[in-house]
């Protein structure tokens, strides 16, 4: 006994009233035995019964399975997707302008393909657009050359009027500088063609 007579007390570890958490690993181990039980033939087992045998509601037991088939598919390069989109969308519009070429003049079909293919048009340059693989304005390509011009134009006029070639050599950086933020987009379109 301490000192002063009185006894030092120590709480009681108390149960957790919750289930403790479970691990990835167990998370994952738990998904694939309910993709498992699922996956019985010739009747794969009722959720009712899955969600027993692991211990979650039916409404848990679906959503862990499918947060383990989530995790189990293979990853997609989403560049790849935007160019399988695109593709996608050219096949579209060209068989619209096709059908277009094919139908009988003043036919319904023949307005409707027209219609499909200039919507599938639209579609596809704003994925393009989105992507970087064409310019957001339509009018950057030609504003990039003015500025081009501009910039020669005004390197020159520096020459001829002695301007000294550090005053020359800053202001080319900069022009250089904002024709790399200009191209950026119209290079982002040259790689990917």
């Amino acid at each position: 006994m301490p000192e002063g007579g009185r006894r030092s007390r120590k709480p009681a570890a108390r149960k957790p009233s919750y289930k403790p958490k479970m691990t990835a690993l167990e998370r994952h181990q738990r998904g694939r035995q309910i993709a498992a039980m699922r996956a019985q033939e010739p009747k794969p087992v009722a959720w009712a019964q899955i969600a027993k045998h692991v211990g979650l509601s039916q409404s848990g037991a679906k959503d862990a399975y499918n947060r383990f088939l989530a995790a189990e598919e293979p990853l997609h390069d989403p560049m790849g997707v935007i160019d399988e989109t695109i593709d996608a969308l050219t096949v579209v519009m060209h068989e619209a302008f096709q059908n277009h070429a094919d139908a009988d003049p003043g036919s319904s079909v023949r307005v409707q393909s027209l219609r499909t293919a200039v919507d599938t048009a639209i579609a596809r340059l704003q994925i393009m657009r989105a992507a970087g693989r064409a310019p957001r304005s339509l009018a950057a390509p030609s504003l990039v050359s003015e500025m081009q011009v501009v910039f020669r134009e005004f390197a020159e006029l520096l020459r001829r009027h002695k301007v000294s070639e550090d005053a020359l050599r800053e202001f080319l950086e900069l022009a250089e500088g904002q024709m790399g933020r200009m191209n950026a987009i119209e290079g982002r379109a040259e790689i990917a063609a």
